[in-house]
């Protein structure tokens, strides 16, 4: 007969807030088919499997369910299905058999903490049993082991157990031992633990650097047991025994822990009771485990749970005294008379599980506002109200000024941060909106602050005038003028007068060339607007063509215009453009004038046109022809006149210059009048030099313009002929031919 002890190799199982521990399986025993053979070999070992996850590497092994882990115990599932009985085995026999055992044989229950050389830890002397459905439906007999005498850990199966031959189908299927963390706790406290008291030790599991406790089960086959009787014995070593198997556990626990203190040094103002954090010597005020600061409203506010972890939570790594930012630390908030606590704590495994409260003390007191008065004792009916006021608020953050307009609902005006302030008072400046009805109104002042307290009340009287000041956008389109009146819609002094426009002031510059938005500021007796000019593209063009004319010719400005178009792009006709500078064209005399194309007032666009007048000819009308009446001789000379009257020239002169001209007249060669009958001619011309002259061959003047003036381009050069006829010609049909001879003559 023996006791089931094993051997367990490297595994983990691990559940949240529970403990991790490390096994070192053995092969399965081997059982003979027959279940008496366990009872008849003390060198026999019992099956014993182990339940959880194993580390499958080591294929030997695979049949083993491998130690399991709930809560903070330490689980050893022994199975017994395979074991036959006589009687039932319950929770109370159970107990009297691990006791006996126990009293007689403590030195078989060791656990030895290879952390912390001579502690050993009692976790026998059992208190708990019961027998629960496990998931499967088989019965588990579940013990929890206590640490109430010396040392061990309770790992053998006693021999009660398996010498009652209790029935097969009676005995639980799993036995489950376990033990409590609390075997672990350091009395005393530790030595290299410098805090007061060895309040960060004592009553703790002890700490690790590496945050594990290794600790060691030793077990003992049956063959190294002995019994002073054959049934219910009591049970101890042999002299020599030799242990057959060793289980190692590893522990998880801590080594760092929650310490408070202000990561921005301004509440840390006593001296550290002890060299905590290296470099550090500076702790919060209060007690080590209980700080209580008093807070200050008016430079940090209410104090949240958040801002307190997150400013105050600091973490001490108790081994080489540096603080640890890994660790997530939480604060919970409990409000209390005289202010807020704060329990910090952390959920993390390596951080000591002991919340620690840190008291903040404060006390709010109501905002006082002290005077409140307007910058005027009127206002326009536009016109924003500046407002000076002053107040004291000791433990604000920030204040909030309220206003109520005859009695109406308050409205917020504007938040004030004071959190910068050293000073319980101020004196702040605010805008407030202006009232739109003329005459006298009662404005009531009031305070909130980040305290959500309220503040006394302050009223003042104001009058609103009739002042006004109405403007509004405008839009122009590119290179087009702007003026402040396409703005300006309404201007009115206090008395309610119209103000011209000029009376306003308008800041801000628009720049016509550019497309944009520009805005405007308008002023007037204090009433401001604020409106703006958009200046749009424009799609307005002009296409235009110089002017060719003759010296004489009218001048058509029509001719200039080819088309145009508005600044959105509509064509335009040619009465839309106006043009200056027609009457400087003087078309009697050479030269080159200009003139300008423009579509004012639709767009600015201006084109210049150029007008040459060129030099002409000098010429002479022609005269087809003159007629004269016929004679009836009668024997004496008579004369012979134009049937028609005004027989003139028209000489035309577009040369446009002072030379002058000089007209001739003659017979042409061989065409004279003949039959010894004279033609005379006895010119008239409205300018020039005239002269009578009778035809003959040679070129005679009738008519000798000096100079010319370009003005009179046109001369009328009456002739006046007549013929004489003389009293004894041959009565016959006669005809000459008269040249016209015209030629420049040099001004003189």
């Amino acid at each position: 007969m023996g006791i089931a002890l094993i051997n367990v190799k490297t595994c983990e199982a691990y559940e949240p807030g529970g403990v991790k521990v490390k096994l070192l399986p053995t092969p399965k025993p081997t059982i003979n088919a027959d279940i008496s053979n366990i009872y008849s070999s003390s060198s026999q070992v019992i099956p014993v499997f182990l339940q959880g996850t194993c580390d499958n590497s080591d294929t030997s092994i695979t049949d083993f369910p491998l130690i399991a882990q709930t809560g903070l115990s330490f689980i050893c599932d022994v199975n017994f299905s395979s074991l036959s009985s006589e009687e039932d085995i319950t929770p109370e026999t159970l107990k009297a058999a691990v006791d006996k055992g126990f009293a007689l044989s403590p030195s078989s229950f060791k656990l030895t903490l290879d952390n912390y050389p001579g502690h050993d830890t009692t976790i026998v002397n059992t208190n708990g049993f019961n027998v629960v459905n496990a998931p499967s439906g088989e019965k588990v007999l579940r013990i929890t082991m206590r640490g109430d005498s010396e040392t061990g850990v309770a790992s053998m199966l006693w021999n009660y157990i398996f010498d009652s031959g209790l029935p097969k189908d009676n005995v639980p299927n799993h036995i489950s031992m376990a033990f409590d963390k609390h075997v672990l706790l350091s009395a005393e406290g530790l030595p290299f633990d410098e805090s007061p008291n060895k309040v960060n030790t004592k009553g703790w599991i002890f700490p690790s650097q590496d945050n594990k406790i290794v600790g060691k089960a030793t077990f003992y086959d049956w063959d190294q047991c002995q019994t002073e009787f054959l049934h219910r014995s009591k049970i101890s070593l042999i002299d020599g025994a030799k242990p057959s198997n060793t289980m190692e556990i590893d522990i998880p626990t801590w080594s760092t822990y929650i310490s408070p203190w202000d990561s921005k040094n301004e509440y840390n103002i006593e001296h550290a009771s002890f060299d905590e954090v290296k470099g550090v010597n500076t702790q919060l005020p209060g007690g080590y485990l209980t700080p209580t600061i008093q807070w200050n409203l008016r430079k940090d506010g209410f104090p949240t749970a958040e801002m307190v972890a997150k400013r105050f939570g600091r973490v001490v790594n108790i081994f080489n005294k540096t603080v640890d930012t890994q660790p997530k630390v939480q604060a919970t908030a409990q409000k209390t008379s005289q202010g807020e606590n704060f329990v910090l704590s952390s959920s993390e495994q390596n951080v000591l599980q002991r919340p620690i409260t840190l008291q903040t003390l404060f006390k709010a007191e109501k905002p006082q506002l002290l005077m409140a008065t307007m910058g005027s004792e009127s206002y326009g009916s536009q016109q924003p109200i500046d407002l000076k006021f002053s107040f004291d608020a000791p433990t604000s953050q920030k204040v909030t000024l309220w206003e109520s307009v005859d009695q109406g609902d308050f409205k917020q005006v504007q938040t004030y941060d004071l959190s910068d302030s050293s000073e319980s008072g101020a004196t702040k400046q605010a805008s407030l909106p202006p009232i739109n009805q003329t005459g006298k109104h009662t404005l009531r002042f009031k305070l909130t602050d980040s305290n959500d307290l309220e503040s006394n009340s302050i009223d003042s009287i104001v009058t609103i005038d009739q002042r006004e000041l109405k403007t509004q956008n405008s839009v122009i389109y590119q290179y087009n003028p702007w003026d402040k009146s396409s703005n300006i819609l309404t201007v009115t002094d206090r008395d309610g007068n119209p103000v011209k426009d000029d009376q306003v002031i308008v800041n801000g510059e628009v720049d016509t060339k550019k497309v944009g938005v520009y805005p405007l500021t308008f002023t007037y007796d204090g009433m401001v607007t604020h409106n703006e000019v958009k200046v749009l593209e424009t799609k307005s063009s002009l296409d235009v063509q110089d002017i060719v004319l003759t010296v004489g010719d009218s001048l058509d400005i029509s001719k200039g215009f080819l088309s145009a178009t508005d600044n959105a792009g509509n064509p335009l006709k040619f009465d839309k453009v106006s043009v200056l500078g027609a009457d400087k064209v003087d078309t009697h005399k050479v030269g080159d004038y200009s003139l300008t194309y423009s579509l004012k007032p639709i767009s600015p666009i201006e084109k210049v046109v150029h007008v040459h007048v060129k030099s002409g000819a000098l010429t002479l009308s022609s005269l087809p022809s003159i007629d004269f009446n016929n004679i009836i001789l009668n024997g004496s000379s008579q004369t012979s006149k134009p049937k028609i009257e005004d027989i003139s020239l028209n000489l035309r002169d577009r040369r446009g210059l002072s030379d002058g001209w000089d007209l001739q007249a003659s017979y042409l060669k061989g065409a004279s009048l003949g039959g010894g009958m004279t033609l005379s001619l006895a010119p008239t011309s409205d300018q020039g030099k005239v002269a009578a002259v009778s035809l003959n061959g040679s070129a005679q003047n009738i008519d000798v313009l000096e100079k010319a003036d370009v003005n009179k381009p046109d001369t009328n050069i009456i002739l006046n002929p007549t013929i004489d006829v003389p009293a004894h010609v041959t009565p016959n049909s006669y005809t000459a031919t008269i040249v016209w001879n015209l030629q420049e003559v040099p001004a003189s």
